[in-house]
């Protein structure tokens, strides 16, 4: 059975250098990191579409064969809504709403394009910025710092998430 807590990468280099490198990755992504031995606890700041949160979890490096794995489990995770953007898109359904009824209701025809302006506002305000951050996304950054710095063929491996 999978979790969805927990990721890991797959690394061509030693432990210390994979731990050196979940430290570098934390910094540049603004995550809370508090290093360990073999790992630490970190707070990474994540976003999925119009939520964005935070994931704590416990980061373990352990040697695997030449390489080493980086092993992520999440926690605890935490998300709130952009009211902001919420809000925004409420106005933006209106106005997609009132571009609609009018032919129904004649009366609204003067208000037909400025609905139209509104409904297009929405998706250019909202929408059309939404981002993705993940912990998926996080590990690929540890392995991008990990190949730059070992510069060894092949540092990076699949990320795939662990069986639960």
């Amino acid at each position: 059975m999978k979790s969805e807590g927990d990721y890991r990468v797959d690394l061509g280099c030693a432990p210390a250098e994979a731990l050196a490198a979940v430290g570098k990755a934390a910094e540049a992504w603004g995550a809370d990191w508090e290093r360990g031995i073999e790992g630490g606890r970190i707070g990474l700041p994540i976003a999925a579409g119009i939520r964005r949160g935070l994931a704590r979890g416990e980061v373990r490096v352990e040697r695997a064969g030449a390489g080493s794995t980086v092993s992520l489990r999440a926690d605890d995770t935490v998300f709130y809504v952009q009211t902001a953007a919420v809000g925004i898109l409420v106005l933006a359904a209106a106005g997609g709403v009132l571009t609609v009824i009018w032919p129904f209701v004649p009366a609204l025809l003067p208000l037909a394009p400025l609905g139209g302006i509104v409904a297009l506002s929405g998706w250019f305000l909202v929408v059309s910025r939404l981002t993705t951050s993940t912990p998926d996304d996080f590990l690929r950054l540890v392995a991008e710092v990990a190949a730059g710095d070992g510069e060894k063929e092949g540092a990076v491996a699949e990320i795939e998430p662990q069986a639960g």
